[in-house]
């Protein structure tokens, strides 16, 4: 079996990321009726063919929740409202992440 052609990945890689961000939708409307902390990690960044774009190993981490209080931490760490990060500086690694949370939500 031989690798499709990328370029052709535009439209198959959107209907993917849609279908992916309705399943979340659809997760959070039937089973999240709370003040939950929800953490969306992405797994990877799509290949440079299909994104168009320089190559990153950078992943989406979003955070949501209905209670501000479990938000502070991630805006104190430098997370950003919104589905976008205005990046000034490179973004710490993946492997700070789940230290990173056990310190702000564990009893001190």
């Amino acid at each position: 079996m031989s690798w499709p052609k990328f370029a052709n990945g535009s439209g198959p890689y959107v209907r993917s990321i849609e279908y992916d961000l309705q399943m979340l939708e659809r997760y959070l409307a039937l089973y999240v009726h709370d003040d939950s902390l929800i953490i969306i990690l992405g797994d990877h960044q799509p290949v440079a063919e299909v994104n168009g774009h320089e190559a990153s190993h950078g992943v989406p981490i979003h955070v949501l929740s209905r209670k501000p209080a479990l938000l502070t931490p991630f805006l104190a760490r430098g997370y950003v409202p919104g589905m976008r990060p205005r990046l000034v500086e490179k973004p710490p690694g993946l492997e700070t992440f789940l230290p990173a949370l056990l310190s702000d939500f564990s009893s001190k």
